[in-house]
């Protein structure tokens, strides 16, 4: 069995054709996963300004569960957003002002290339504004 002239031309482009496709298809991932991050980003600051005006640690975690599920339309390219409000390390187990919380925004960005990880978390250190009266 031998190649016929030309054969190895067309095997030549099919190889470069899917890598370069590749390549691109990585390329827009990048650019998805970026926007995406920076709406995590805008995300969890309205989050965290929103939160430290509670009364309560249980009225802040569900307060945050709320705006991610209502700010979820405007994070592009996400699965879900999972929200955790814990104290801080180092901060007293209380709800006063002054003591800190963190805040934790999870979520899994979908893309078009599976090489580049897709989940992203960021955190917030906020301080409480508000007593609880």
């Amino acid at each position: 069995m031998t190649l016929k002239r030309g054969s190895g031309t067309f095997l030549e482009f099919s190889i470069t054709a899917v890598m370069l496709t590749s390549i691109l298809l990585m390329i827009v991932n990048l650019f998805i996963k970026r926007y995406a991050i920076e709406d995590f980003e805008l995300v969890a600051n309205q989050i965290s300004r929103d939160i430290v005006v509670c009364s309560s640690i249980e009225q802040a975690k569900e307060k945050a569960d709320k705006e991610a599920q209502s700010l979820a339309d405007m994070v592009s390219h996400v699965n879900y957003l999972e929200t955790e409000v814990n104290f801080a390390p180092g901060s007293d187990e209380e709800w006063k002002k002054g003591n800190y919380i963190l805040i934790k925004l999870k979520g899994v960005i979908a893309g078009y290339s599976r090489f580049v990880p897709s989940e992203y978390v960021t955190e917030r250190l906020v301080m409480i504004e508000n007593d609880g009266f």
